[in-house]
């Protein structure tokens, strides 16, 4: 997990881009880029990342659903501007290193 902070306008964004993009050119991995600033609940997040991955199964709720599909596969998922919901943060490190 890497986090990028720092003010508005200095280039995360941009350079998360970047380092998604030399991943994918080095690797067999899928990228997912989940752009989060108009999630303003908690609970949204998990669901907007299954909708990302193209997880459409609503019979098993949206944790379950990224758990299974995370579990033993590479992948590079970048949460864009995600800095308004920290709490969902924990959860979403939680479950990336339970997938491994």
């Amino acid at each position: 997990m890497i986090t990028l902070v720092g003010p508005g306008g200095v280039g995360k964004t941009c350079l998360a881009l970047q380092g998604a993009d030399a991943f994918a050119a080095a690797s067999s991995a899928s990228v997912f880029l989940v752009g989060s600033a108009a999630v303003s609940e908690t609970a949204l997040v998990m669901s907007i990342i299954a909708q990302t991955l193209g997880l459409r199964d609503s019979s098993k709720p949206a944790l379950t659903r990224l758990q299974i599909y995370f579990t033993g596969r590479q992948s590079l998922l970048v949460l864009d501007n995600l800095e308004h919901l920290i709490d969902v943060c924990s959860e979403i490190a939680q479950l990336l290193d339970q997938s491994r």
